[in-house]
């Protein structure tokens, strides 16, 4: 498998990180001294509640809340708290598992009079049903790029079979087809500007983690050793870096997939039987996900300095009181990694979470070229391949 990128695809990638570092340091957010945790709540009638997406700068979470009739995809900010997104026409219940960059555009699916639909929402518009494939009868949005233009998901096709999608609002839904021998796909990440989207999908050989551009096509990312299936669940601002989970000779593990390195296994905590990385930070130095024990999911964050770490034991080394928490499931990453929402148990009961620990005081960036210095950005206070729950 060749891990070479074309010389247009190196550009396009400048251009996604440039709009990336401009879009950084357009918003005002407040930096942390110390780590904090915010129980995200629950809208009105329910009693539990999952975050799956958060905005660039961290101070925008998307995700899903009980109601007292069923569940509804919400918006959350620190100032507006938790906003009911509402349902698609003739739906009673509504999920969201993405949010853009900007926090402007949320995406996810919901029953509707026509059937379970993606769906794309903005404080404009409302929710909007993006259809499906043709002949198709369900869909679900998955991930947005940084403004929301672009959406990626999975929907069945004329022959009852889920492909991977790529939507834009001049072109429609765009069926991005499956590895070679395979029958399925789904898409589940989308770059900064869209033109690269990850996945998976069946192939002669099993399930496969896969990353797809307009001029490749779906090209699969192989397996761990020993492995016999992989999948992708998330990826850097500019589309090189790609985190999954794979089959291996010790056992299901999350990966780091990058374009000169290939595949490398992440590892297990210990105590853990597998793992799985569900998020990556802008340039993809940070991870994020879940390992599983004996005694159920617990978040892990893993950067090359700490290795893998579980939450709810780094977290009270910053100085953050966990007293009743277990964090489960970290599920998305702001930019520069050090925001991270997810859900876990708080005194009992299942709520969504953000996380802001401490920035470094400068982080240097070195983009195609161009250095921006000091950046020191902590945000607001605060399918299929994703835990489904």
């Amino acid at each position: 498998m060749s891990h070479s990128l074309s010389r247009k695809s190196y550009f396009c990638t400048c251009h996604s990180i440039l709009l990336a570092i401009v879009m950084t340091l357009s918003v005002s957010v407040r930096n942390v001294d110390s780590a904090e945790i915010y129980d995200l709540g629950v809208l009105t009638g329910g009693t539990t509640s999952y975050a799956f997406g958060v905005s660039a700068d961290g101070s925008v979470v998307s995700g899903r809340s009980g109601v007292s009739s069923g569940n509804h995809a919400f918006r959350w900010t620190l100032g507006g708290g938790m906003t009911d997104l509402g349902v698609l026409s003739g739906g009673s219940n509504s999920y969201s598992y993405g949010i853009s960059g900007d926090g402007l555009v949320v995406v996810g699916d919901g029953d509707s009079s026509s059937g379970q639909r993606a769906f794309r929402w903005t404080s404009g518009g409302g929710m909007s049903s993006l259809g499906t494939l043709p002949g198709g009868t369900t869909s679900t949005a998955t991930s947005a790029n940084v403004d929301g233009s672009v959406v990626v998901g999975a929907s069945t096709n004329s022959d009852s079979t889920n492909r991977a999608f790529r939507w834009t609002s001049g072109g429609g839904m765009l069926d991005l087809g499956v590895l070679a021998g395979g029958t399925f796909s789904n898409a589940t990440g989308v770059s900064t500007d869209g033109t690269v989207v990850v996945g998976g999908s069946t192939s002669s050989g099993g399930l496969r983690a896969f990353r797809w551009t307009s001029a490749d096509g779906m090209t699969s990312l192989g397996v761990l050793p020993g492995g016999s299936f992989s999948r992708a669940t998330g990826i850097s601002s500019d589309g090189f870096v790609i985190v999954g989970d794979s089959s291996s000779t010790t056992g299901q593990q999350a990966f780091r997939w990058t374009s000169g390195g290939g595949m490398v296994g992440l590892g297990i905590p210990a105590g853990g039987t597998s793992s799985q990385a569900l998020a990556a930070s802008g340039d993809g130095s940070t991870v994020a996900g879940y390992y599983q024990t004996a005694g159920g999911a617990r978040a892990f964050y893993w950067t090359a300095s700490l290795g893998m770490v579980d939450l709810n034991t780094y977290l009270p080394t910053l100085g953050l009181d966990l007293t009743g928490w277990t964090l489960q499931g970290a599920q998305a990453l702001s930019a520069n990694g050090n925001t991270i929402v997810g859900y876990g148990l708080h005194n009992g009961n299942t709520r969504a979470f953000l996380v802001a620990i401490p920035e470094p005081s400068s982080l240097i960036l070195g983009f195609c070229g161009v250095t921006v210095c000091g950046i020191s950005a902590l945000r607001s206070r605060r399918a299929s391949c994703r835990i489904r729950v």
